[in-house]
């Protein structure tokens, strides 16, 4: 465990005699469970995929499209987010915990700001699907799913926000322990939601929507209460957030942002450009 505002070191080996070898299993005890983390959260949008399938290939289509535009949207967030890593780890690092506390209600701040553009972005989306050719049949639930799933903004910026925070303290685990429970829990409520398993009164398609919703805030809240440190340093730097620190801040988040989110519509691209060919070829997609 990290101690005194530095990253887990090898206790076996002195940190000055540290060669190549020592930096690359550090590196790596640091990274796998990161990797673990992404798989995990790639796992539940297959298994959404898996279970709104059950239902039909129109579903499929209309979910799968919703998703796609919304997660486009959420990736200036998520870039937003992982552009604070510098700040953040750097105060970290210095152990400078007002320092640090101000990095992260900085990096709050901008996140919030981004939060309406995101959530605006969500509104539109059968009528921007439509402009973009996709198949009529499916517009009416991928608009609908978008718009449920604009409710999960604030959550996933809050999530990824606190699993920087995290990371830049040398703590993977958290996180990706959350993650993996949720594919659990996301199985059982979209179970419950699609189906009605256990109530027998299923909502259909758009019921994964309102899972994957309920999971996000689920796990936000999970992250904040093991991260209540940090949650409350954040509520304090808040009480001294400067413009000149948000704009110099936003000098390197932004951009990452914008990069991050560029990549992800050159392959949301592609499942536009699928989704022209009908239904069944974008549900495959």
């Amino acid at each position: 465990m990290a101690q005194d505002g530095q990253l887990p070191i090898d206790p076996a080996v002195p940190q000055e005699a540290a060669g190549p070898a020592d930096e690359v299993r550090m590196l790596a005890r640091l990274a796998w469970p990161v990797v673990v983390g992404q798989l995990g959260l790639m796992l539940m949008g297959v298994v959404d995929a898996l279970m709104v399938g059950r239902i039909s290939g129109e579903a499929l289509a209309g979910v799968g499209l919703g998703n796609t535009w919304s997660f486009a949207w959420l990736g200036l967030g998520m870039g937003a987010a992982m552009g604070l890593d510098p700040a953040i780890t750097q105060a970290w690092g210095a152990s400078d915990r007002d320092r640090f506390g101000r990095a992260m209600a900085h990096g709050t701040v901008l996140l919030a700001l981004y939060a309406p553009i995101i959530l605006l972005g969500h509104l539109p989306a059968a009528v921007a699907l439509g402009w973009l050719g996709q198949p009529a049949s499916v517009l009416p639930l991928a608009g609908e799913y978008a718009r449920v799933v604009s409710l999960s903004v604030p959550a996933m910026l809050g999530w990824s926000l606190l699993r920087q925070v995290l990371q830049a303290q040398g703590r993977m685990w958290p996180a990706t322990w959350l993650t993996l429970v949720g594919n659990g829990v996301n199985v059982l409520v979209n179970g419950v939601l699609l189906f009605g398993w256990g109530t027998g009164v299923p909502f259909g398609a758009i019921g994964s929507a309102w899972a994957t919703t309920s999971v996000r805030w689920g796990l936000v809240l999970a992250l904040a209460w093991i991260a209540w440190p940090e949650v409350v340093d954040i509520a304090r730097g808040l009480r001294s957030v400067a413009w000149e620190r948000l704009q110099a801040l936003a000098s390197v988040a932004v951009p990452v942002s914008v990069q991050t989110s560029l990549e992800l519509w050159a392959f949301t691209a592609a499942t536009f450009l699928v989704g022209r060919y009908g239904d069944v070829a974008v549900a495959a997609h």
